[in-house]
């Protein structure tokens, strides 16, 4: 195995999941053959890309693990893993990840109703280095007006569940430019797509990376519609020190640090 791959969990069926003939939110996103599961799966090796100096030296933390699907692949790399994901259903299906496989370096913490210190407590005073945030910043904040302000503050908050020298490695997706436009398109053509743009505010998006028009359209969990990446990088700039750049087609990975 080459040093630094994703590992394929085990293809376990989510109960009450369906979702085009797939057995879980994993399955679908990342696990299918086919070229867009593995354009999707493409950050979790990028992530890693831009970690391997930490490999078998530090713990980790996978922030919004969902189904647990790179747990298995964090355990192989790192000496302690932990999966922190607020769905219940979601970690239902990661625990059993952990247990089918015997990952017995990887803890398991339900988010839910819990403030940041509260996660502190159940770090088992374990000192951690790096959070991976994938395909996760995009979905936080409480309104279209104040997403990224929220963004930067939920962020600050994650660096104190690690040592002062601790980065945060981020994926979210591109939903401007030609990349969108490819991936929209696809998606347009598949009978996929979830999302309806005026002409308008496509073109504005695909062209001018704007998306002013489609802002008040971002709802929090539920749609990255209306996000934008340059503006979160603008913000991020702002507030932290951006230590790595990983443009890749359809997706941006920023490691960040605290100035």
């Amino acid at each position: 195995m080459t040093e630094g791959n994703f590992i394929f969990p085990p293809n376990i069926k989510l109960e009450d999941y369906s979702h085009f003939g797939c057995n879980s939110y994993s399955h679908y996103n990342y696990l299918r053959k086919g070229i867009i599961p593995s354009i999707k799966r493409r950050h979790f090796n990028l992530a890693l890309i831009l970690t391997q100096k930490g490999f078998h030296r530090f713990n980790v933390i996978d922030f919004g693990c969902a189904d647990g699907v790179f747990l298995p692949t964090l355990s192989q790399y790192f000496p302690f893993v932990v999966g922190i994901e607020r769905n219940e259903i979601f970690l239902s299906f990661a625990q059993r990840i952990v247990e089918t496989t015997k990952l017995e370096n990887v803890q398991i913490i339900n988010n839910k109703d819990l403030s940041v210190e509260d996660i502190r407590k159940k770090l088992q005073k374990k000192d951690f280095k790096i959070i991976f945030l994938l395909e996760v910043l995009e979905h936080i904040g409480n309104n279209w007006k104040t997403q990224y302000d929220d963004k930067m503050v939920f962020l600050k908050n994650l660096f104190s569940l690690m040592s002062k020298d601790g980065i945060i490695v981020i994926s979210v997706p591109k939903m401007i430019g030609i990349s969108f436009f490819i991936q929209h398109s696809a998606l347009f053509l598949l009978n996929m797509n979830r999302s309806r743009y005026s002409l308008k505010d496509f073109i504005k998006a695909v062209l001018f990376r704007e998306t002013s028009g489609i802002e008040n359209r971002w709802v929090p969990d539920t749609t990255h519609m209306g996000f934008n990446h340059k503006i979160l990088e603008k913000f991020l700039n702002e507030h932290f020190s951006i230590i790595k750049i990983k443009n890749d087609f359809f997706q941006m990975l920023y490691v960040i640090q605290l100035k």
